[in-house]
């Protein structure tokens, strides 16, 4: 496994989901949420891989929220020589890619807070990564249910890696400690039903 993840490693510790090899390779960008989960998953094996943290604080928004897809965004005035090298393939197929944005049910500026809680997972918890709990947790308190994502559509799979920052020790995430435990139990609840 770590072998074939090195291997699919595009340029400067940036993965993607597809295979260098499937066809819709060289038209789905690279994204931060894969990235995030095969370097903790490196990090923990004690392999080395390239440092991608300047790439990653690059993909932003205003609010300090993690875009899921390393693309062109509104800071681009900002991007290092790297982060154009890494969007370049975009730039290479610009009818291609405008066509795979128009028909894809997802977009450029996609933040989804499961993949935010994966980055932070694998930074760590500091003033970086501040703005993500702060939304995660809002969005737990308002949430009646549970909260959206678009890419894993199972509750309990956003409880997963929702849980994962509790290993951080996280003061506001402690906070809602009890309500995050009846909100897994509702869900493992619905589940059975």
């Amino acid at each position: 496994a770590v072998n074939y993840l090195l291997y699919q490693n595009i340029r400067g510790g940036i993965w993607q989901f597809y295979a260098k090899w499937h066809s819709k390779f060289k038209i789905l960008p690279p994204d931060i949420d894969d990235t995030a989960l095969v370097c903790t998953f490196l990090r923990k094996r004690n392999v080395p891989y390239p440092d991608n943290t300047e790439t990653l604080l690059l993909n932003r928004n205003k609010e300090g929220l993690f875009y899921t897809w390393f693309t062109l965004h509104e800071n681009f005035t900002q991007y290092t020589r790297q982060y154009w090298r890494l969007i370049a393939r975009e730039l290479k197929l610009p009818i291609t890619t405008f066509l795979y944005w128009k028909r894809a049910n997802h977009r450029r500026n996609d933040i989804d807070l499961v993949v935010n809680a994966n980055v932070t997972s694998y930074l760590g918890y500091n003033e970086i990564t501040k703005p993500v709990v702060k939304r995660i947790k809002e969005a737990l308190l308002k949430s009646k249910s549970t909260i959206t994502d678009k890419w894993y559509v199972n509750e309990i799979v956003h409880y997963y890696f929702i849980a994962r920052l509790y290993d951080l020790e996280i003061p506001e995430m402690l906070e809602i400690k009890d309500l995050f435990e009846q909100k897994i139990k509702n869900a493992i609840i619905a589940s059975k039903n």
